[in-house]
């Protein structure tokens, strides 16, 4: 550029001197010497150009294959991450005694009879309706209707309030109960049981090679406090997403739109089924 500059001054300088005869054979003479440098500095530019260009190229295919070995590419490579996890133990005191916080699903599926009339008599669900297509639509209508039916704003409380203590984790039957003779769930974590308890019922009769998606989830709040929820390893984003259980109702389907790994609301502890728990995700 300043070389070019330079150029235009030269021939500015030869426009207002084009009377003096005597130095325009020189300025001319200047002026092609100028420009076999600009030319030749041009070429040099345009060879960068061209080894920027396969730069680019080669980070394209590597980006590529990148995306292509990536776990959260489809669900079959983050499931086949998670089974590469190994399971671990991590015990809570959610009832009169530590024991592995797995067995809170494992104690509540016993009741598979009561959880069944639940669903299909209290709740009157239908997997028999045009918007259950896959195992997906099955979990995010199941949700919606129990949001629908339960809002967080009315049947939420504490578990001082239902239990007198400070924590309890019920199993899905006393929440059962406790929604039909007190108008209450309970917490994040009462919810959280019954909710799963439904849902792994309704993925085993219609879509059991899906059963896997589904998990409990105790995350550090960014407020403060930890939290319990259930996630789902959405089709969107090959990775687990919230099915947020006591956030504000109007909350919902936007939290569900995002990984939890995402969000600012949670950091991960670890996740649970009815038969381990698992620390790194």
């Amino acid at each position: 550029m300043k070389l070019l500059k330079k150029l235009w001054k030269k021939v500015s300088d030869m426009y207002f001197r084009f009377t003096d005869y005597s130095n325009l054979s020189e300025d001319y003479q200047e002026l092609g010497d100028n420009y076999e440098e600009v030319k030749e500095q041009n070429d040099v530019m345009f060879e960068e150009i061209k080894d920027l260009d396969k730069a680019i190229i080669g980070l394209n295919k590597s980006l590529a294959k990148y995306k292509h070995d990536d776990v959260h590419s489809s669900l079959g490579r983050f499931k086949s991450f998670l089974q590469t996890l190994t399971p671990t133990e991590i015990q809570y005191r959610f009832k009169n005694k530590l024991q592995p916080v797995h067995e809170v699903f494992e104690e509540s599926l016993l009741d598979e009879k009561v959880i069944r009339d639940f669903t299909t008599k209290t709740m009157k669900f239908n997997t028999n309706i045009k918007s259950i297509t896959d195992a997906e639509s099955l979990v995010m209508t199941f949700c919606r209707r129990f949001r629908l039916k339960y809002s967080n704003f009315i049947y939420y409380t504490s578990d001082m309030s239902l239990y007198g203590k400070s924590e309890y984790w019920a199993n899905a039957k006393e929440t059962i109960y406790n929604i039909a003779h007190s108008k209450k769930y309970g917490d994040c974590d009462d919810k959280m049981v019954l909710v799963y308890s439904c849902l792994y019922y309704l993925l085993k009769d219609n879509y059991p090679n899906d059963m896997w998606r589904l998990r409990g989830m105790i995350a550090d709040l960014w407020s403060g406090g930890g939290h319990a929820l259930l996630t789902w390893v959405s089709n969107e984003h090959n990775d687990w997403i919230a099915l947020e259980t006591t956030f504000k109702d109007v909350w919902q389907d936007k939290i569900s739109s995002y990984r939890v790994r995402n969000q600012m609301f949670y950091q991960i502890r670890y996740t649970f089924d009815n038969k381990h728990e698992y620390v790194k995700q």
